[in-house]
């Protein structure tokens, strides 16, 4: 949906430099340096306590100042998650259906965390009467284009709108000055949530209320798991090219990758999505930053996953012929996956509400659904296959590692040790060709044997770059932490690479 069906209006033009204080709402804002008061003389905004400048582009407060991005700057974001009225529209409806009598009836002084180009912020902002707003994303390109499209919008006030750069770290909030607060699919792109939900906390008034939307972790292993299974059909003579499941095959394990490695920062933090969030894990995360009321509510229920798989496949290229055969298995291959789910979990989104209550209320909490009782079944062998190597850096030393595990059980990350220095590699790259190694043990799940593979760096910064034998132990550590054994092997720096089979 194009922006041809958005109201017109020239309500939100760039202010120029000396409309900049009143068009700004500085108010809601203060010096992330020092709280002070921020002022803007015309030309700029700095703050009144100590002075220092905060840099303004074209109307927008830039508090990030280029020390966070995003990779959706990449791509044209409005049309790959077709972004327009119609489909904000449809957003905010799914949203209000699910929180029901929590709705607000307006949002007062409101912020938005992560409002992009605006595509959740023209449904609030049109349906919801609010005072003063302050929009903020991660990227000034973002915010540039949301600004553009709200001021397409009739009927809406230049004046009562700020746009801020923020990443989720930045002090730059008064506290206890909004009403509101909200934001759909951000958390999960923030590196340190506990952290944010801790400055909401701060910034909401006293009866003060949050509410996000963000994905579902225990739908997106049963979807993973799901396409797994269909995708293990798979083989070389099938009538789909490699190229053609490619998308489906990447996508998996992407995600794979972000479910396994669930609080593992260091792993995340340079990846766009970060977090995948369980209902009552989250809860316990914002009540401990001090909200009275924390409640993950169903938002879209989609009890077999069929009409989610079907638009992140769209969405990532999937062919028409891999769609087909992906829709014909799903229904079959689904029920092992979903139908253990409990209700809570039947939706691929979470809607997150927050109160700042003084006291905690009672009832609201998820009650984790009871584990299945199954007898323990013994697990093939973990099997690890790796070719290393140790060369110099500027920091110390680096290990360089290409290859991959095979575990009945789930595993995250192969750890590399020096000493008491560390360093982890993901395992989650596709290996397709597992598929078929003569050898492979059908006991392996089919999402472990797709999701196998390891490439990457280590740094192992603070080990002395010797001219000798470095000792270094090699280890799988499995989702639960645990670290399963491994191997010592002694490598030459910058020598040549060995391979490890274990």
């Amino acid at each position: 949906m194009d922006d041809a069906a958005e109201p017109a209006g020239t309500g939100l033009a760039a202010p120029n430099p000396a409309q900049v204080s009143a068009a700004l709402g500085l108010s809601l804002l203060h010096c992330p340096s020092c709280g002070g008061s921020l002022a803007s003389d015309g030309s700029g905004v700095a703050c009144v306590a100590c002075h220092q400048p905060v840099a303004t582009y074209d109307g927008i407060v830039d508090f990030v100042a280029g020390s966070s991005s995003t990779t959706l700057d990449d791509i044209d974001y409005d049309q790959k998650y077709s972004v327009g009225l119609a489909e904000s529209l449809r957003l905010y409806r799914g949203i209000q259906e699910a929180a029901g009598p929590l709705w607000p009836r307006s949002l007062g002084d409101t912020v938005e965390i992560g409002c992009g180009t605006g595509g959740f912020s023209m449904a609030m902002l049109s349906q919801l009467p609010a005072a003063n707003v302050v929009l903020t994303d991660v990227s000034m390109k973002m915010l540039g284009l949301c600004r553009a499209r709200l001021g397409r919008m009739s009927d809406l006030r230049a004046e009562t709108v700020t746009f801020a750069t923020y990443s989720g770290l930045e002090s730059c909030f008064r506290p206890a000055v909004f009403d509101t607060c909200f934001g759909t699919s951000v958390l999960h792109h923030v590196i340190d949530v506990p952290r944010l939900l801790r400055q909401i906390h701060l910034f909401l008034k006293p009866g003060g209320k949050a509410f996000f939307l963000e994905p579902n972790l225990r739908f997106h292993r049963a979807l993973t798991a799901t396409l797994a299974d269909i995708l293990a059909t798979w083989t070389p003579d099938h009538h789909l090219s490699h190229p053609e499941i490619s998308p489906l095959l990447n996508w998996m394990a992407e995600v794979h990758c972000n479910i396994v490695n669930t609080g593992e920062i260091d792993i995340l933090a340079h990846r766009e999505d970060k977090h995948l969030f369980v209902a009552e894990i989250f809860e316990t995360m914002a009540e401990e930053a001090g909200f009275g009321v924390a409640a993950a509510l169903v938002c879209g229920a989609d009890p077999t996953g069929a009409n989610t798989i079907q638009v992140y496949m769209e969405q990532c290229g999937a062919g028409a012929a891999a769609m087909a055969w992906l829709l014909t298995a799903w229904p079959a291959a689904q029920r092992p996956h979903f139908e253990p789910l409990g209700p809570q979990d039947r939706s691929p989104s979470y809607f997150l509400w927050l109160e700042k209550r003084a006291v905690k209320a009672r009832g609201w909490r998820t009650e984790p659904e009871p584990p299945a009782v199954v007898a323990p079944a013994a697990l093939p062998a973990t099997q690890l296959y790796l070719t290393v190597a140790l060369r110099r850096d500027e920091a110390g030393l680096e290990i360089t590692a290409d290859g991959w595990c095979l575990a009945g059980e789930a595993v995250k990350s192969v750890q590399f040790s020096v000493g008491d220095i560390r360093g982890r590699l993901p395992i989650w790259r596709p290996r397709l060709d597992l598929l078929t190694m003569p050898g492979r043990s059908e006991a392996y799940p089919p999402l472990h044997v797709l999701c196998s593979g390891i490439e990457g760096t280590v740094h192992l910064a603070g080990v002395s770059a010797v001219d000798e034998p470095v000792e270094v132990s090699v280890e799988v550590v499995a989702v639960d932490g645990r670290l399963l054994p491994g191997r010592r092997i002694v490598l030459m720096p910058d020598g040549d690479s060995a391979v490890i089979h274990i």
